[in-house]
């Protein structure tokens, strides 16, 4: 059977029903019952409206990605400062107000 892709997230798929990755029905076997440009608007609405959603949740996903890597750079600095003021006496006031500001 030929590899075909989602319509709405472009993940590959041989033979599934539904994308394991958007949830998108991929083999739509319903019979078109009464005006067939309408249904076929409505459907080609819902497609539109899954892929603008999909994009969504990417776009969230990456920024979820992009915060929890600042957050572990800011620990990783925190621990530095941590390390450096207790190196560092002459200084330790000085660090001391900046680890204050970052723990607030």
């Amino acid at each position: 059977m030929s590899t075909k892709s989602c319509p709405v997230c472009s993940r590959p798929y041989k033979d599934e029903s539904y994308c394991p990755s958007c949830s998108w029905e991929l083999e739509n076997n319903i019979y078109l019952l009464g005006e067939t440009q309408l249904i076929e608007r409505r459907l080609q609405q819902r497609l539109e409206i899954a892929k603008a959603n999909w994009s969504k949740v990417k776009h969230a996903d990456r920024m979820q990605k992009t915060t929890m890597r600042y957050a572990e750079v800011f620990r990783m600095v925190l621990g530095q400062l941590k390390e450096l003021e207790e190196r560092h006496p002459g200084i330790r006031g000085e660090i001391g107000a900046i680890i204050k500001k970052m723990e607030n």
